[in-house]
């Protein structure tokens, strides 16, 4: 009994006094806790802090993806709060809005285009959405967007993505280069009236380059609208209002495991889809699609990626919800410092980016000790 006794007390005292893993508490039995609750949704660092005040991927930050990556200044994004009433009371909803670099959206007037050659003409006339230019470029002419269309033109070379409303589509034509020839000219192969972004990209635009976008038509009139543009020289995943966590950023603290985040969403009152009828001259555009991911930064890795089409759900707030395939989980080793994971809100479809606006409200972070 002596060696018994000898043997047990050890033991029991060792037990009682280990440090368990977090993982064994009460608190990560629970799904419903929010392990992000106490980072709410802050406006970023501005795109003037290049990364010298607020230095860039500074975890516990909600901030942008795209800010010291750009070449420049220029806000591309911007969220602010709504007056909108929120999907509750602890609510506060917010306007996160990714900016139409282009002017004269609407096509009010013929600003910022222009016709060459004796066989184009542009006008603007009552069409589509309000109003809308119409082109006639055949031969030898075409329809030439200026410089100034581009809201954030300076002397560095950027490239673009452009979307339009298109009437008579299967006669436009698109040209990107610097000497304009007809054998140059892209068929993007549209057939019918519709919202469409070009499936090339915009190259070189610069003030001080020779490189232009131009459209023709065949002869044919066509009528376009509700022109946006966007970067594309930067990568479509950095477009993002992202949160970058350690594993003590969050109560309670990260653990491995299998994990779902969500948030709500809603298109904002007024504001209209690019291709919705009845919407008018109005410059309030909602974005149709929203983007969220789940990175583990340790290895790079996506552990989640979904799109959701805010024209297939309600008008009200809505939850949008994305967890791991069976086959993914975090693993990290506990107790590192080191950034883990990376919550990433993209305002548009990667297949079909266009600029515009949507509201967002209470992200959360909720983790499943048993799997879903």
């Amino acid at each position: 009994m002596k060696y018994c006794g000898f043997v047990i007390v050890p033991i029991l005292i060792l037990f009682y006094s280990c440090n368990f893993p977090p993982t064994f508490g009460p608190e990560y039995q629970d799904p419903t806790i929010n392990f992000i609750a106490e980072r709410v949704i802050t406006i970023p660092p501005s795109a003037t802090d290049p990364g010298t005040t607020v230095l860039l991927d500074t975890p516990a930050t909600w901030d942008w993806g795209w800010r010291g990556r750009t070449g420049n200044t220029y806000e591309y994004m911007k969220l602010e709060t709504s007056a909108e009433p929120g999907p509750d009371a602890q609510s506060t909803p917010w306007l996160l809005r990714i900016v139409n670099l282009a002017e004269n959206q609407t096509c009010t007037d013929t600003d910022h285009w222009q016709a060459f050659g004796t066989d184009a003409s542009i006008s603007n006339q009552s069409a589509l959405h309000g109003t809308a230019l119409k082109i006639n470029a055949t031969k030898e002419s075409y329809i030439k967007a200026e410089n100034s269309l581009f809201k954030d033109i300076d002397a560095n070379p950027k490239s673009y993505r452009i979307s339009l409303l298109v009437s008579n589509a299967n006669s436009f034509r698109f040209f990107n280069g610097e000497i304009y020839q007809t054998i140059d000219l892209q068929n993007p192969a549209w057939t019918q009236t519709g919202f469409y972004t070009v499936p090339f990209l915009l190259t070189n635009i610069a003030t001080g380059s020779g490189s232009f976008i131009a459209f023709a038509t065949g002869g044919t009139d066509v009528f376009i609208d509700e022109i946006h543009l966007i970067r594309a020289d930067i990568d479509l995943h950095k477009w993002s209002l992202k949160l970058i966590l350690r594993q003590t950023d969050t109560s309670p603290v990260l653990v491995s495991g299998k994990y779902k985040f969500s948030l709500f969403v809603k298109k904002p009152n007024g504001y209209t889809f690019p291709s919705e009828d009845g919407r008018g001259n109005s410059s309030d555009y909602a974005v149709q699609y929203i983007t969220l991911r789940l990175i583990q930064l340790t290895n790079n890795s996506t552990l989640a990626e979904q799109t959701f089409d805010l024209s297939e759900i309600s008008s009200a707030w809505n939850r949008i919800t994305i967890e791991f395939p069976d086959e993914k989980s975090l693993h990290f080793t506990e107790g590192t410092a080191e950034p883990i994971l990376a919550i990433e809100i993209i305002p548009f479809s990667l297949q079909k980016p266009f600029a515009g606006a949507l509201l967002i409200a209470s992200p959360e972070l909720n983790y499943f000790i048993n799997g879903y």
